[in-house]
């Protein structure tokens, strides 16, 4: 991000697509508001090389994947996530 402002609303619009997802229901049951921050701040530093949907799943599956069950996080399973950030 070149700013801090454009890095801040980077960071609102990814969580709200992350929280949005939400495939633990870990926010409903009294996790932390930060629970993602570090994968939201990793699908952040490859914004800039996202520009269609099929880009946006494959970088939140990468992330999700390195973070969590890599076989859960196929990219296939990400498409309306990816859709959802696009379009923000």
């Amino acid at each position: 991000m070149k700013t801090k402002k454009a890095y801040k609303l980077a960071q609102v619009v990814v969580k709200t697509v992350i929280d949005d997802w939400n495939q633990y229901a870990l926010r409903n049951g009294g996790a932390p508001d930060d629970d993602f921050a570090s994968e939201i701040s990793k699908i952040i530093s490859r914004l800039p090389r996202i520009k269609i949907e099929t880009d946006a799943r494959n970088a939140i599956s990468e992330v999700m994947s390195e973070a969590f069950e890599p076989e859960q996080f196929t990219p296939d399973k990400w498409t309306d996530v990816g859709r959802h950030l696009v379009a923000c």
